[in-house]
């Protein structure tokens, strides 16, 4: 992991002068650090801590929460495009009159103020809801629907995920791909077959795959121009190089 984090940083920062990586583990979430310096020239891809003068040192860091225990899931069905994507997670209750406390799963943290209605999987059965109101504490969403009047109400729908259908995802720009439909491809650097992508997590300022292979390991690459090369979301295939230091 934090020889991909080094691969990482050597992607997005020009010349960097010393790079320094410190975690600490907290009952299945690792937490890194990372700290970079460099000369003050170019641009800064991360707010930098403090301000340095020139040719002095400008350190910044960046902090990711990794937890392998309940991976990001998402909804791929074999070679078939998805009808939902998966937006959230309704982690607990909030207060008494049917508001919940939910996990915010889109790279848009104002995401469910656009939305009118979501759908809620529930064994295997998707229930449309319309959203009432939507505010916040801190990162976490906390949501009303229409019909959820009072904590029992919410107490039913705790534990489930939320979704959205494929035609109300946002719409993708050139290069863009929704998570859903890159789950399940297979992985190939030089026409070899390297295994397949299981997860997307996302790691300060790019996407990390990680890679299921056989017999081995998982591969965690970082999804920078000069890593991932070509992907074919039809085919489900995507071409990769892969940095001498992460093999």
């Amino acid at each position: 992991m934090e020889e991909m984090l080094r691969v990482l940083v050597e992607g997005l920062v020009n010349e960097p002068e010393k790079i320094e990586i410190g975690s600490r583990k907290e009952g299945n979430v690792t937490t890194l650090e990372l700290k970079v310096a460099r000369r003050w020239h170019g641009k800064s891809y991360w707010q930098a801590r403090e301000n340095c003068k020139v040719n002095t040192y400008t350190y910044e860091s960046l902090w990711c929460k990794i937890q392998r225990k309940n991976k990001c899931r998402y909804s791929w069905l074999g070679d078939k495009m998805v009808d939902y994507f998966e937006i959230g997670h309704i982690d607990n209750t909030h207060g008494l009159k049917g508001e919940m406390k939910v996990r915010n799963y889109s790279n848009n943290p104002k995401r469910f103020e656009e939305l009118k209605n979501v759908l809620v999987e529930k064994n295997g059965t998707y229930i449309d809801y319309q959203i009432e109101s939507v505010r916040y504490q801190k990162d976490i969403v906390l949501l009303k629907f229409q019909g959820i009047d009072t904590i029992e109400d919410a107490e039913k729908l705790k534990g489930n995920y939320i979704y959205i259908k494929r035609e109300d995802a946002q719409t993708l720009q050139e290069g863009e791909y929704y998570v859903a439909d890159l789950i399940g491809s297979e992985v190939y650097e030089n026409d070899t077959l390297i295994g397949v992508l299981d997860n997307i997590f996302t790691a300060g300022a790019a996407d990390v795959y990680v890679i299921k292979r056989k017999g081995k390991d998982d591969l965690l690459l970082p999804a920078l121009k000069n890593v991932v090369l070509e992907t074919d979301v039809e085919n489900k295939k995507i071409k990769v190089a892969i940095p001498d230091g992460l093999r």
